[in-house]
């Protein structure tokens, strides 16, 4: 984002208790290996949790808000020095009456920085740190006072039993389908909605179009989708919290452990993208998030252009677009290979269901 747009922004508090983005796109994308170069936007550090899982030589965290970071460190340290059970039970995935307990034996770990931040918010330790971001905050309100007059605890439950397709489609036109359900899904992701009470309106500008009839649409083909099925992102919107079978990926049981041995490749940094990639020239995987649509076209060329300068041959990028059409080759076709037949693959099988599209570029 230009300074100008950060400017209007709070970033005093935490955003994203969770990542957003389907991690196993991004594994699925690069196949990293034990000298893959990462640089990742951080957000709430599940998807920089899941490509160290992967055993990389180095993985950049990036963020432009240091409270995002403080998040990430926090998570960082837990998993190192827990086992997954009492991970799990600190962040909140599973109950728990010694969050402050354990943070204070955590603390000694956490920089100075994030010490002072985190002992000014126990009670956000005391909740679970997973479930305390304004984007996950806007779910807990979205359940609260919207869901629950159009569909019960049953209903809801249902959408998760596993069936075929033909029954997953039945299912959502005989139970889950309500003229009121959807006037009620456009009340409450209408672009003042999610842009003052999920996002900031400062992040809704590049928008072009109705924000709740292009959201509605997508979950729509999604819930008769089998997929939705398996969905940790969709759960915790309907039951703003995860269980075992509907869990991020960087704490399944199978993953656990390689994220915690592969901590150490983690480095963290406040800062605009461009300019910190300017300092790591042998990046060869990008995942950046969808902060492209924060951006106007004149923007998002420069940045674009300072990535694809400051990184290795051939290096994969990738990127969401949400509500904004954004993709590189767009503003820059001489330096940039769209892998459209792998973008479209990955696209149709992204639990992120809510975004447009996935985009999956190659440096020339």
């Amino acid at each position: 984002m230009s300074k100008e747009h950060l400017e209007n922004i709070a970033f005093d508090f935490i955003r994203y208790s969770n990542c957003w983005e389907d991690p196993e796109l991004l594994l699925e994308a690069f196949q990293l290996t034990e000298n893959s170069r990462v640089l990742s936007i951080a957000s709430g550090g599940d998807n920089c949790f899941s490509l160290l899982s992967q055993g990389v030589k180095q993985l950049v965290a990036v963020d432009i808000s240091s409270v995002q970071l403080y998040l990430l460190e926090l998570k960082k340290v837990a998993i190192q020095h827990s086992s997954r059970n009492k991970y799990l039970q600190f962040a909140g995935f599973s109950a728990s009456d010694d969050r402050l307990g354990r943070y204070k034996l955590l603390r000694a770990f956490l920089s100075r920085e994030a010490q002072i931040y985190w002992d000014q918010h126990l009670d956000e330790i005391y909740e679970g740190i997973i479930h305390i971001g304004k984007f996950e905050r806007y779910f807990q309100l979205f359940k609260k006072e919207f869901l629950h007059t159009i569909h019960d605890q049953t209903a809801i439950d249902g959408l998760f039993d596993i069936k075929s397709k033909e029954d997953q489609l039945k299912y959502y036109e005989t139970v889950w389908f309500d003229t009121n359900w959807e006037k009620m899904h456009s009340t409450f992701f209408s672009e003042r909605m999610l842009g003052e009470r999920g996002r900031d309106p400062e992040f809704m500008k590049q928008i072009d179009g109705s924000v709740p009839e292009l959201i509605l649409n997508r979950e729509i083909a999604h819930l008769k989708n089998p997929l939705c099925q398996t969905n940790p992102f969709l759960y915790y919107i309907l039951n703003n919290q995860f269980d075992e079978e509907h869990l991020p990926h960087y704490v399944r049981k199978e993953n656990y452990n390689a994220v915690k041995e592969n901590l150490d490749k983690l480095i963290l940094r406040e800062g605009l993208i461009g300019k910190i990639a300017a300092e790591y020239s042998d990046i060869s995987h990008f995942n950046l998030s969808n902060i492209f649509e924060y951006m106007d076209i004149d923007h998002f060329k420069l940045v674009s252009k300072s990535i694809l300068n400051h990184s290795s041959p051939k290096a994969i990028l990738a990127y969401w677009n949400f509500m904004v059409h954004r993709n590189i080759i767009d503003i820059l076709p001489k330096e940039i290979i769209d892998l459209k037949e792998e973008s479209k693959l990955l696209s149709s099988q992204d639990m992120g269901y809510f975004y447009k599209g996935f985009k999956l570029n190659q440096k020339k």
